[in-house]
């Protein structure tokens, strides 16, 4: 059946309230029929009654007349009979086509009620179903969100137990080695390193942790981590790690002077520095403790053992100076690794007090903090 098109496009809402409207429409119509019914059959009755009082009236003059003339003969009196029967047919068929009509008004209102209290029961039946599937829709809703709800608990838990007894994985190329660098046996890692390699380290990168003098302020700043003297720095045997090589060693204002000397006495000749311009994450300067000057930079000085230049070294590349924002105390930026890296292409790197944050694939780092 083809739904016609002011139909077409409605909602169940709409089409619930369409036919609540038809439906009292009808019922108006039903009430104005039996009304009008209810008159015409009053106008009939009304109609027929005049007619039998004008039919009796002509019957008693007719039956008068007749008694004036004489008693002739007995087909007269077989006439008025006759009429009498006539006459009480007459009513007695205009009484039951009044019955009838009465009982088909009847009929039809009754006809009209029932149909409206089908169609009721059936507004209402759909009602119940709707709201049925109202209420199955929530419950899946509900549903839904609680089995939401308990995967998401269980994730954060699960990521809460991860945290916990979360394992730390290095890059998969790198090489951590976790001891103290002032005990740590750098003999044999040499040895290892030319057994495996065939040469030693082609660069070294050491940011020591220099002891501050007591007197220097800090501006509140804590040191987080464990300071070692300038003797103990100098025992470290970088020498013996490489033939011909760099060494990049980051210092502190106050040991600058004194890192010349050691680099120096370990046997570098100092051919560049690098200057690490701090700034923080709205790109302004970073500003660190110093001693009359709040420091925002630091330096890296750049030594070199041998005569020769290692493999595949490179020269004139990158920059002196790095723009680069200060992230955790002691982080040194990834561009310094990228410079080293961009120098000596395809090297061999070894990197001295090294944490977790500078660990890099191709490298071998050396630290307690890893």
């Amino acid at each position: 059946m083809e739904i016609p098109s002011r139909l077409q496009g409605l909602s169940e809402d709409e089409l619930i309230k369409l036919i609540d409207s038809t439906k009292r429409e009808i019922c108006k119509l039903e009430q104005e029929i039996i009304i009008e019914f209810q008159e015409e059959k009053q106008e009939l009755a009304k109609r027929l009654e005049e007619e039998a009082n004008k039919a009796g009236e002509k019957k008693d003059v007719d039956r008068a007349s007749k008694e004036d003339k004489t008693k002739a003969g007995g087909d007269n009196k077989e006439e008025a009979g006759k009429d009498g029967q006539e006459e009480q047919r007459d009513k007695v068929a205009g009484a039951n086509a009044l019955d009838e009509k009465s009982m088909e008004l009847e009929a039809c209102a009754q006809d009209g009620q029932k149909q409206e209290t089908k169609d009721d029961v059936k507004g209402e039946k759909k009602q119940e179903v709707k709201a049925d599937a109202q209420d199955e829709n929530k419950q899946e809703t509900k549903a839904e969100a609680q089995d939401e709800k308990k995967k998401k608990k269980k994730e954060e838990e699960a990521k809460k137990d991860d945290d916990e007894y979360d394992i730390w994985k290095p890059p998969k190329k790198c090489v951590p080695i976790r001891a103290d660098v002032r005990s740590f046996n750098f003999k044999a890692l040499a040895e290892a390193q030319r057994r495996a390699t065939g040469r030693l380290f082609d660069v070294i990168m050491t940011d020591p942790p220099w002891q501050l003098a007591t007197s220097n302020p800090t501006r509140g700043v804590a040191i987080g981590y464990q300071q070692l003297s300038d003797s103990l720095i100098e025992q470290i045997p970088f020498p013996k790690l490489q033939d011909n090589g760099f060494l990049f060693v980051w210092v502190i204002n106050a040991k600058y002077k004194f890192a010349l000397e050691l680099m120096e006495k370990w046997g570098y000749t100092l051919v560049d520095e690098i200057a690490w311009v701090k700034r923080t994450v709205n790109r302004r300067l970073a500003k660190s403790h110093g001693f009359y000057l709040q420091h925002a930079k630091e330096t890296c000085l750049v030594g070199k053992k041998g005569n020769v230049d290692p493999p595949n070294t490179k020269r004139n590349v990158a920059s002196d100076i790095l723009f680069s924002e200060r992230r955790g105390q002691s982080q040194k930026p990834v561009e310094i690794y990228e410079i080293i890296e961009e120098l000596v292409p395809g090297g061999t790197y070894l990197e001295v007090f090294g944490r977790r944050n500078n660990l890099r694939d191709s490298w071998v780092t050396v630290g307690n903090e890893l």
